[in-house]
């Protein structure tokens, strides 16, 4: 087999969000591109999408969906699926899950982003209309994305007292591109927040590959 057809986007998987509606029909709400981090610890800090995205590869992940349902003829179920495109070929899937439709938000990015409710859509087997979305002056120079912020690696918040860790967050974001932001109890989830941003330029998400969460950890010791 020659070398280039096997050629993937290097630390890059591509996420779909979508259900089967009860007649079967596959029906996209979401694709995402999911960059690799520079910490492993932190491997779903980011995903996001845009219309050049959308461009090229909503027809290759419907395509592949149909032809998926000729075999499964699955319907009425919501998946969240991750993928590997080698460079000009078929979408190749690396995982499938329905619990994961949904599951931090990430979903919700379409609703904050373009004002359609991915749940909405699946009880009511609704299509959203791609086309007219990013034609519409308001998205189509946009990057979206939700962000899933960490609490550090190694951080024991059972043993420290951690102040203001979400106004030092929200600051490192940015009012201008924050479209929403959910604050989490950091004491009893592997995370502290979600922040879902729109971008004008792209290169501006590359920090989040970059970022280390325990900056936002100041360490002090509790008074007694």
């Amino acid at each position: 087999m020659p070398n280039h057809a096997c050629r993937f986007e290097v630390k890059l998987r591509w996420a779909v969000d979508m259900f089967y509606s009860g007649t079967g029909k596959p029906i996209i709400t979401a694709i995402t591109r999911h960059p690799t981090p520079k910490r492993s610890e932190y491997h779903h800090v980011l995903y996001y999408t845009n219309r050049g995205i959308f461009q090229r590869l909503h027809d290759r992940f419907q395509s592949f969906f149909i032809r998926l349902n000729e075999i499964m003829d699955l319907r009425s179920l919501p998946i969240h699926a991750e993928f590997k495109v080698p460079e000009g070929g078929e979408p190749i899937p690396v995982e499938f899950n329905p619990l994961r439709y949904g599951g931090f938000g990430l979903t919700d990015l379409s609703y904050y982003a373009h004002g359609q409710c991915p749940y909405f859509s699946f009880f009511q087997d609704e299509p959203y209309d791609w086309d007219g979305i990013w034609a519409d002056s308001r998205h189509t120079n946009k990057h979206y994305a939700w962000v899933l912020a960490y609490k550090g690696a190694g951080i024991d918040t059972e043993e420290i007292w951690i102040k203001d860790v979400h106004a030092r967050f929200r600051e490192f974001i940015g009012t201008e591109s924050l479209i929403e932001y959910q604050g989490l109890d950091y004491r009893k989830n592997p995370v502290f927040a979600i922040a879902y941003l729109a971008e004008e330029r792209e290169e501006r998400l590359t920090k989040w590959l970059e970022v280390e969460f325990r900056d936002f950890f100041p360490v002090q010791v509790p008074e007694k």
